[in-house]
């Protein structure tokens, strides 16, 4: 990279260059937002010959996914095998001048109404120029700003100006013509130095993304490829599968897994881009594969319920590694491995560097060995007690809503199989969330003190359940209504990991009732676990950290009074 290069352009040479495809807005720039007045302001300050801010652009071979038109005006793609000038400070006041100079119209604001008030002194404190002819006072004449540099003598004369008028007139777009934009170019810099100066330079604003930055890379017309088209058409896949909305960076980083073994920002930022985009459709592939893999082998219903959405990445690369589906060992260790990164909350914190760690677990699984794990996992019932408070968007509870959802829960009143749906299971108080024994009957001496939010006293039902049935009423209330019309209430009450019997539903004892659950699960997830050293060294409190891409859950609602609430 040389050192940057300031210098100098002029009205002329930027309109040229603009319209010739030599000089692009790239796409990661904020859409245009000025509005007329603004514009107005930053004109007025050119014809008075005012400095104006410095336009920072970077000289680069690079072709990026750039604004293609300004207010209807078609811009050419860049030229083949040249430079150009990617503008990476002052897009709004470039297309200020763009759009009064050209008079077009971007969404509804018209800048070809912007004139120029020609009775007010060319230097002095007054207002020159103006949005719209109606702000100029009704004595004076004035001129369309767009007019400055297009009108000819014939045409002065027929108009009747005066000729003090035509002196300004003159004036005015020989200043135009001869105004210096002081300019700065950054020549010869990667896309990463490019993109960093572009942020430090808009402090005031939302720093870009690798996704948005990766967005305007590996845009190719010619190839048709537009990520953002691609992110939005594989989610639209996937969702007729339950798993539509994964985070477009984590669809972005798993195409990146699979090339570099890596989601590091900066190594993504250095991939090729005919690297990126002849694997995208591979990548496509091992995603689905995976969600087929969670559907199939994890019974997890629903994008939802996954602990991060991350956890899809390591099985992604080994769908795309193996080529053939898990058998055996391979499989058992592919499930332990899902399980071992949401009850230990591994990407609550640090998730690339030990993101980069279970692929490499996931070349050791390849290869028939057993996995390298530096942390361990408890899954006793007594860890399940003291760590379950319920919050829906905690990675560990997530996992255990998992093998939850796993057991295909029935319907308490229909024995039907309960329906899990996205969107309910994202928003706080979700009727697909139900605490088996009411939280409103804590505290009036029925139930024990111990913890009522948790996540062994949280059943997944239907929301009509929830709302029209169950309402605050105890277990045994409801249980014994709903025994009247549903003969298999007991086995279906299994697929909730709950014993009617052993656990004293009819008692409504929830002190012998929340060890047992919390027992069931731990029973469940022995069934999933491959043991390993590093488990006798788990910690016994979890920190308290939450799934990093979704936000954490409220407690679920009682069944007579849950709420609609944000989604995550």
């Amino acid at each position: 990279m040389q050192s940057p290069r300031p210098g100098h352009t002029t009205f002329e040479a930027l309109q040229t260059d603009i319209k010739r495809g030599a000089i692009k807005i790239p796409q990661f720039q904020r859409e245009f937002v000025w509005e007329r007045p603004r514009s107005a302001k930053l004109l007025d300050s050119i014809l008075k010959s005012y400095p104006l801010g410095t336009f920072i652009l970077w000289k680069t071979k690079e072709r990026l996914r750039a604004v293609r038109n300004i207010g209807g005006i078609e811009l050419p793609p860049a030229p083949e095998d040249d430079f150009l000038l990617q503008v990476l400070d002052g897009q709004q006041r470039m297309t200020s001048l763009f759009a009064a100079l050209e008079g077009v119209t971007i969404g509804n604001k018209n800048f070809g109404e912007i004139c120029v008030d020609l009775d007010v002194a060319e230097d002095g404190d007054e207002t020159v120029v103006h949005e719209s002819k109606e702000f100029v006072p009704n004595e004076h004449r004035s001129i369309i700003f767009k007019e400055l540099h297009t009108i000819g003598l014939q045409e002065l004369m027929k108009a009747e100006y005066n000729s003090e008028q035509v002196r300004k007139i003159d004036l005015y777009r020989r200043r135009i013509q001869t105004y210096q934009f002081p300019t700065v170019e950054i020549v010869d810099a990667s896309l990463a130095v490019a993109t960093e100066i572009f942020t430090r330079l808009n402090v005031g604003g939302k720093s870009l993304s690798v996704f948005e930055i990766m967005v305007a890379k590996t845009w190719d017309d010619a190839r048709g490829f537009d990520l953002n088209d691609k992110v939005e058409g594989l989610n639209k896949e996937l969702a007729k599968s339950g798993y539509g909305g994964i985070d477009p960076t984590i669809l972005m980083q798993n195409n990146a897994a699979l090339v570099l073994k890596s989601i590091k920002s900066v190594d993504i930022l250095a991939m090729d881009k005919m690297d990126f985009i002849n694997n995208w459709d591979k990548s496509c592939t091992a995603i689905k594969q995976s969600v087929d893999f969670c559907r199939s082998n994890l019974k997890i219903p629903v994008r939802a319920l996954l602990p991060y959405q991350r956890t899809l990445i390591p099985l992604s690369y080994f769908f795309f590694k193996a080529q053939n589906d898990p058998v055996g060992n391979t499989k058992k260790k592919l499930i332990d491995l899902f399980f071992r990164i949401g009850l230990s909350e591994r990407y609550s914190g640090s998730t690339e560097t030990k993101l980069s760690q279970d692929l490499r677990n996931i070349d050791l699984i390849l290869e028939g060995k057993d996995c390298l794990y530096d942390f361990g996992v408890d899954i006793s019932a007594e860890f399940i007690q003291r760590n379950g408070s319920f919050r829906a968007g905690k990675a560990y509870i997530k996992t255990l809503l998992c093998v939850l959802a796993a057991q295909k829960p029935k319907d308490f009143s229909t024995g039907g199989e309960v329906i899990l749906d996205n969107a309910l299971l994202r928003q706080k108080n979700s009727r697909n969330y139900h605490h088996f024994f009411p939280t409103s009957q804590f505290g009036k001496g029925i139930i024990s003190d111990l913890e009522s939010n948790h996540i062994g006293n949280i059943t997944l039902v239907g929301g009509h359940l929830n709302k029209n049935k169950i309402r605050a009423k105890t277990p045994s209330q409801y249980l014994a209504e709903f025994a009247k019309d549903n003969y298999n209430l007991t086995s279906d009450l299994k697929s909730h990991l709950i014993d009617l019997d052993a656990m004293k539903i009819d008692q409504d004892d929830y002190d012998t009732f929340l060890p047992l659950r919390c027992l069931a699960l731990s029973q469940a997830l022995q069934e999933r676990l491959v043991p390993y050293p590093m488990d006798a060294m788990a910690p016994k409190i979890l920190g308290d950290v939450s799934a990093d891409e979704e936000k954490e859950g409220e407690e679920p609602g009682e069944a007579d009074d849950s709420l609609e609430g944000e989604s995550a």
